[in-house]
């Protein structure tokens, strides 16, 4: 089987407040996005840790990689930004990323 649908999502790892860098609760977004992939028939992907740089300032983030059928992409981009309203008050970002193929998809905090 072939894959040709290509999405990166963004996990924050943590969250700037002001000039300083605070850890947050990423790991319950990221069990329940998980949760969320096997529900709706997603059975593989792989997440790598990397550094992210927005606006000057380097930060942790997971990068989480999956090759889909073009049925399951949209139920997979409309899970992550569900979960993402849900979570924003403890991911505390001022905007959220993932690449759908070859564009970046920016989400503004403030517009979940």
């Amino acid at each position: 089987m072939i894959y040709t649908e290509k999405l990166v999502l963004y996990v924050p790892c943590y969250a700037w407040d002001g000039e300083i860098l605070i850890g947050i609760d990423y790991r319950s977004f990221k069990a329940d996005l998980y949760k969320a992939f096997e529900q709706i028939g997603l059975v593989s992907w792989s997440c790598q840790t990397s550094k992210g740089v927005f606006k000057g300032r380097e930060y942790n983030q997971e990068v989480l990689t999956i090759f889909s059928e073009e049925v399951l992409k949209s139920n997979i981009i409309s899970e992550f930004r569900r979960l993402l309203k849900i979570y924003h008050g403890e991911l505390r970002q001022e905007a959220y990323a993932y690449e759908d193929n070859n564009s970046l998809v920016i989400i503004e905090g403030g517009a979940l």
